[in-house]
């Protein structure tokens, strides 16, 4: 037990560290020194989602801070949150928040 919470721990330290760079369950297995398909399971069993569920989580949370927070273009702020295109981007980002990065921006700043 106390390996596995070393295991997700050490997941969420080295994701919450690189999710900005090109990161695939192989790299993560790599650089945990472990089988990417024993990983995907362990993954899921202790994070309870797919690491590309959990990766895009983390990257939406980072894009929905800086349309919130900064005046940085869509396009920019997809690439520091590490999303290949902006196109991708503006997609997973309206599939999660139910609404385009510009209106998730609009809808912030009249809360605000």
């Amino acid at each position: 037990a106390a390996d596995r919470r070393e295991l997700t721990y050490q997941i969420s330290q080295y994701v919450g560290e690189h999710f900005r760079e090109p990161l695939t369950l192989g790299t993560l297995a790599r650089e945990l020194g472990m089988n990417k398909y024993h990983l995907s399971h362990v993954f899921s069993e202790k994070m309870g989602q797919s690491f590309p569920a959990y990766l895009s989580r983390i990257r939406i949370s980072c894009a929905c801070s800086a349309l919130a927070e900064t005046d940085r273009s869509v396009t920019q702020i997809a690439e520091e949150c590490g999303f290949r295109s902006a196109n991708y981007f503006s997609l997973i980002f309206k599939r999660k928040e139910q609404l385009s990065p510009l209106h998730y921006r609009k809808h912030q700043r009249a809360k605000g």
